[in-house]
């Protein structure tokens, strides 16, 4: 399965009744885009993603975007990001939960 990046999901959730598998991800890949050790985005969306995959199958069939994440291990008094990287599915609707970038509030999202 290529999910298109070299990075580590922050979250998986799994749709059981679509067979789906719901990988998110901080930001696009940086990629060089100069000379030695210069890097940026090729994708100018600097909010994260995440990777809808078929289980049957293996291929990404959707993409979400617009999901942010709180920085790796803050801690702003509300969430402790390194043990509380989460999805929430609800498979009737095809909605999803995350935690929003300041770690204070809820994002909803459709897949």
């Amino acid at each position: 399965m290529n999910l298109g990046t070299n990075q580590a999901p922050l979250a998986l959730a799994v749709d059981g009744e679509h067979q789906l598998a719901l990988f998110a991800f901080r930001y696009p890949d940086l990629k060089p885009t100069g000379g030695f050790q210069q890097y940026g985005f090729d994708d100018n969306n600097a909010t994260g993603r995440i990777a809808v995959v078929d289980l049957r199958t293996g291929k990404t069939v959707g993409t979400v975007t617009g999901v942010e994440y709180p920085p790796f291990g803050s801690y702003n008094g509300r969430l402790e990001t390194h043990r509380e990287r989460a999805l929430q599915l609800d498979p009737a609707t095809r909605t999803g939960w995350t935690y929003a970038g300041d770690g204070s509030q809820i994002q909803r999202f459709s897949y």
